[in-house]
Order: structure tokens, then C-alpha cells, then sequence
């Protein structure tokens, strides 16, 4: 059995709702400021204040409801600077990692198996998901993590190599792209572990037979003091 998701659910689609709300503010006031009252100015600045404390608060409020979820408890929390809003979204979409019994099928749920872009014509997949994954990526490097960092820099340098053809923000996003399979793999495998479930490896291991050398334990994505953390 899962875990109930559903309260961590409604406090998600709350702070993502209050986000978007924010946004729409700041937006409008920083494109209309010059037009209006000193009045209308105080009105639209005091909302912006008031949505800001919102969020804040939903977010503290996720914190403590992901204490009651062993994958972020004992995992996820440990890796450093992962975004507490995306890793509630990121939960609460999978829901239970019973429901994939291959990291494959999660990648293709996620928007992350070969062929899946908006511009390839397959958006068959979870847009809120994928997008959660790619923001904890930019997030993380964005606050310097050592591991996310180190393996941005490897896969931009094989994107380098094998696509020069292509132009450098193509190649960054997918550089981007392939840590958050990663990085969704370790979560994905560190649960099932926590449940008792089996995994396998992922594909290109499994049966492509890649060199072991290329695989990212999911241990060695923790950069926090961590009792089971072992050197890559």
C-alpha cells in the first residue's frame, strides 16, 4: 500500500495556485507601475505581501507533511538544496512507486523516455511531474550541489562531443534532461528499496549492457551526512 498522498495533494495544487496568483501580481505591477496611484501602488504591493506570506506558509506546511514520508525523510532531504515544493510534487505525482515496476515506465510517465517532447507531437505524459523533476535539477545547481553540478558537466560535455551540430541551449536542456532521469531513477529506486519492492536497472544497463562504470548509485547523489551514504 502507499502512503496517503492525498492531503500533501491538495497543499501542492494550493502552493502551485498561490504561485501562479504571485506571479500574475508581480507581473502586472512591474508592467503598470508608471500609471498608477500612489493608492493602487500600496493596494498591489500589500496583495504581493500578502501571497508571498502564503506561500511561505504552504510551503512550511508541505516541510512538516513530508516528514511523515520515509523517501524524503531518510533520502531526498539529504541531498543538497532539494526544493521542498518539488519534492512534495514529486511524491504526491507517483503517488506509489509500486505503480512502476521499471524505471523505464516512470520515464515515459515523467515525460523523459526518447521521443518525448512537445516538439516530437507525444505530450501523453505528466507535464506537472516532469516539470517538477527538471526545476529540482536547475534549483540544485542554481545552489551549487556538488553531485547535480558534476553531472550536468559530464553529460553537457557528451552532448558536446556527440552534437556539435546542435546549438548550445539545445544541448544544455538536454544535459538538463538527462539528470533529471538520474536523479528521478535514484528517488524511484531508493523507494522501492524503502517498500520492499525489487529494481531493476535501467535499461541501457540492464540489457544494452553499458559499462557499470557509468552507473550513478543513488547513494552517491547525497551530500548531506547521511548513516547509509557510502563513497562513490
Amino acid at each position: 500500500m502507499g502512503e496517503d498522498v492525498m492531503p500533501l495533494r491538495l497543499l501542492v495544487e494550493d502552493y502551485r495556485s498561490t504561485e501562479r496568483e504571485l506571479t500574475a501580481w508581480m507581473r502586472r505591477y512591474n508592467h503598470l507601475k508608471p500609471l498608477l496611484s500612489e493608492a493602487d501602488c500600496i493596494y498591489v504591493e500589500n496583495r504581493i505581501k500578502e501571497l508571498k506570506k502564503r506561500r511561505d506558509t504552504l510551503k512550511k506546511t508541505m516541510e512538516n507533511m513530508l516528514q511523515g514520508f520515509p523517501i524524503y525523510k531518510e533520502y531526498i532531504s539529504y541531498m543538497w538544496a532539494f526544493p521542498i515544493p518539488q519534492a512534495a510534487m514529486i511524491i504526491c505525482y507517483i503517488r506509489d512507486p509500486a505503480r512502476f515496476p521499471t524505471v523505464t515506465k516512470l520515464w515515459k510517465y515523467a515525460g523523459l523516455a526518447p521521443g518525448q517532447s512537445p516538439h516530437a507531437g507525444n505530450k501523453r505524459y505528466h507535464v506537472k511531474l516532469k516539470t517538477a523533476v527538471i526545476r529540482s535539477v536547475e534549483t540544485m545547481m542554481m545552489a551549487r550541489s556538488s553531485r547535480i553540478t558534476e553531472l550536468y558537466r559530464r553529460f553537457r560535455e557528451q552532448e558536446d562531443q556527440k552534437h556539435p551540430e546542435l546549438r548550445k541551449p539545445h544541448r544544455h536542456r538536454r544535459a538538463i534532461r538527462k539528470v533529471a532521469k538520474v536523479l528521478l531513477y535514484a528517488i524511484w529506486r531508493k523507494w522501492r528499496d524503502m517498500k520492499g519492492l525489487e529494481s531493476t536497472l535501467p535499461y541501457a544497463f540492464e540489457f544494452l549492457k553499458h559499462s557499470k562504470s557509468e552507473y550513478i548509485d543513488p547513494e552517491w547523489l547525497l551530500e548531506k551526512k547521511y548513516p547509509l551514504h557510502r563513497s562513490p
